[in-house]
This record gives C-alpha cells, sequence and structure tokens, in this order.
C-alpha cells in the first residue's frame, strides 16, 4: 500500500471515528422513539470526559446535547484544527498547543474556584482553540502512523534545545 493510500485510509478512519462521536453527542436531540440505546452508550462513555450539566449545554430540538458548550467546542475545534492540519507536514509546537489550551484552563479553573461564572461564549471560544490546538499538536503523529514517515524524525518542537 503506498504512504498515499494509507493517509487516505487513515483520514477515512478517523471520519468515521469522528461521526460516530457526534451521533452520541447528538442522542438526547433524536427523536424519543430513536434515542434510547444511543442516550445509554452516550451516557456511559460521554459522562466520563464531561459533566453533561444540561445548564452549561448547548440545545437542539428541545434537549441538551450530550456533552456541555465547552466540550462540543473543543469536538468541533479538533474538527477544524485537523481540516487545516491535513496535509501538513510542519512539525509539532508543544509551546503553540500550550498556548492554544491556556485561555481554557485558566477559564476552567477560575470557574472551579468560584471565583468567575464564564460566559457561554467564553465556554465556546475557548474550547474551540483548544480544540484546534491538540488537533495542530497531533496531526504530525497521525500522519506519521498512516504515511509510513521515518521513526528517527523528529516531531515535537519546543522545550528542549534548538
Amino acid at each position: 500500500m503506498t504512504a498515499r493510500a494509507r493517509l487516505l485510509l487513515g483520514g477515512a478512519l478517523l471520519a468515521v471515528g469522528i461521526a460516530c462521536w457526534w451521533i452520541l453527542i447528538l442522542a438526547p436531540a433524536l427523536p424519543s422513539n430513536q434515542r434510547g440505546r444511543f442516550e445509554l452508550l452516550a451516557a456511559l462513555l460521554l459522562g466520563r470526559v464531561c459533566h453533561r450539566l444540561p445548564e452549561r449545554s448547548l440545545w437542539l430540538c428541545g434537549a441538551p446535547l450530550g456533552v456541555c458548550a465547552r466540550c462540543s467546542a473543543i469536538y468541533v475545534g479538533f474538527g477544524i484544527g485537523l481540516l487545516s492540519a491535513w496535509g501538513s507536514d510542519r512539525e509539532r509546537d508543544v509551546r503553540r498547543w500550550l498556548l492554544g489550551v491556556a485561555p481554557m484552563g485558566i477559564d476552567g479553573l477560575l470557574s472551579l474556584l468560584q471565583i468567575w461564572d464564564s460566559p457561554l461564549w467564553l465556554r465556546l471560544a475557548t474550547g474551540l482553540l483548544a480544540g484546534a490546538s491538540l488537533a495542530r499538536l497531533l496531526w504530525p503523529a497521525y500522519a506519521q502512523l498512516w504515511a509510513g514517515r521515518p521513526r528517527g524524525a523528529e516531531l515535537i518542537r519546543g522545550g528542549g534545545s534548538q
């Protein structure tokens, strides 16, 4: 299998995985006769990574999504980040990732300490930025896995001597 074919197969598998995850997120908004199993599976899987509080969630068709607004934005941002990274051969830069995640971390910490309650728009913005940053950080490793980049190639930049 050529490197291009492996990369396309990897992209297809990634797209299927993302679609399945979104089905779980959108499960509560399905018509009631189709919701049962998806909602149970969503609660089991997504409840491990998100508090799923309805008052902090986006709503669709009169029901909250399977994850909170910030987690929804992280997933959307991750997808946007993957699309922007597709085919890129840029190295991962941990410092850029930290800059992308820091606003969400600060906002989340201030909310956790009850110093302030962040508005929905800020949860969405910080989640989008963090998700996109994470995708840009992980893309080179994913591309290496599927395209067969030599194992000795340096993929992470930052932190050490340059």
